[in-house]
């Protein structure tokens, strides 16, 4: 079993314009809408927090969509939990030594590093990213783009 395979916004590989382009419009369509990355009810306060958050700054990327809810929120829970772990452990140092606490941390900070695989939001992945909505912000400066844009629209029209 080899990698998982990255979005193609993302991916680093050496690929053809069309494969790159049937990929894109394949995962744009998997992806869905995402008018509805909004945080369940059932997440507390804080989550929902960290939900929003994360939602808010992948969001330019369009990376997420509604299906991505499920591991938005499975991440969220896992940073709460992760940050009640740590303010326990702060507050009484002791603690650092208790089995349980640490099996549930180890359970928590493995919930969190599938998150951050998943949702790409590794530095390498956020530096891709960033570099991915520069290209995107030129191509819709492009005049080239624009001419090709106004002519659908004008074709359209008739």
């Amino acid at each position: 079993m080899g990698r998982p395979a990255k979005p193609v916004a993302i991916s680093s590989g050496k690929i053809s314009k069309e494969t790159k382009n049937k990929r894109k419009e394949t995962e744009e369509k998997l992806r869905g809408d995402c008018q509805k990355v909004i945080p369940p009810d059932w997440l507390n306060e804080r989550q929902q927090q960290v939900f929003e958050y994360v939602a808010k700054e992948l969001a330019g990327g369009k990376i997420v969509g509604n299906i991505d809810v499920f591991i938005l929120s499975s991440f969220a829970v896992a940073v709460d939990r992760l940050e009640q772990i740590e303010k326990s452990i702060n507050s009484k140092p002791d603690m650092m030594f208790d089995k349980s606490l640490l099996k549930a941390k180890a359970r928590y900070t493995a919930d969190f590093n599938t998150g951050i695989k998943e949702l790409s939001l590794s530095p390498q992945a956020r530096a891709k990213l960033g570099g991915i909505n520069i290209v995107a912000e030129k191509e819709n400066e492009d005049p080239v783009n624009e001419l090709i844009e106004r002519q659908k629209k004008i074709s359209g029209a008739k």
